[in-house]
């Protein structure tokens, strides 16, 4: 079980915000107004909207990193407002919220102790908005995290998480098929082979 430093806890933060509007700063704004004490990380604000792959790749190559009890909070979420579900999931050495859009797929079945979906309301803002989560549910649950409160107090297990749809790598006639994932700021591809 991968333990919290609430002396000195690390919060990253990924989005498809960008950095020309104030969606970041608030984000960072509830977290520590919450915990003060909370070391924020931005790992990247330039996410291509809406692009759950790319965040998916960008997080899955980041997380190591940073120490073990690092929270996690990744949102890329196109289905902001639907059915979807709010995830905190402990896996190896961390904590991830986010929406569970196949933004975490990277993880091992073999690494996962635990998700929890959020659903109490406990720890959220009477009001949450139906357009920005970050602010509203993860903000919050990370900064709660970070403060000692255990992930089980946010709702109940969950058993899987959602795939990522279409990014798989096929084999067609002998030739491999994939897709590219993201393109770096120096003009590297990443793909699905």
């Amino acid at each position: 079980m991968v333990a919290v430093n609430t002396h000195h806890p690390f919060i990253t933060l990924t989005t498809d915000f960008g950095e020309r509007d104030n969606y970041v700063g608030v984000v960072k704004g509830v977290i520590l107004a919450l915990n003060p004490s909370a070391g924020i990380v931005d790992v990247s604000h330039s996410i291509p909207p809406f692009n759950v792959a790319a965040a998916r790749y960008i997080l899955e190559t980041s997380i190591r990193a940073f120490p073990p009890g690092t929270i996690h909070v990744a949102v890329v979420d196109p289905g902001v407002g639907t059915a979807r579900d709010a995830v905190l999931i402990e896996a190896g050495e961390y904590f991830f919220i986010g929406p569970d859009n196949g933004l975490f797929s990277f993880l091992s079945k073999k690494d996962i102790s635990q998700i929890i979906s959020i659903t109490r309301r406990k720890y959220l803002p009477k009001e949450i908005s139906t357009t920005f989560h970050a602010r509203d549910v993860f903000a919050h649950v990370a900064a709660y995290l970070s403060l000692g409160v255990v992930p089980d107090e946010f709702g109940p297990p969950k058993k899987s998480l959602a795939p990522l749809p279409g990014a798989d790598m096929k084999r067609q006639n002998g030739d491999y098929i994939g897709t590219v994932i993201y393109i770096d700021h120096f003009g590297n591809l990443v793909t699905s082979i």
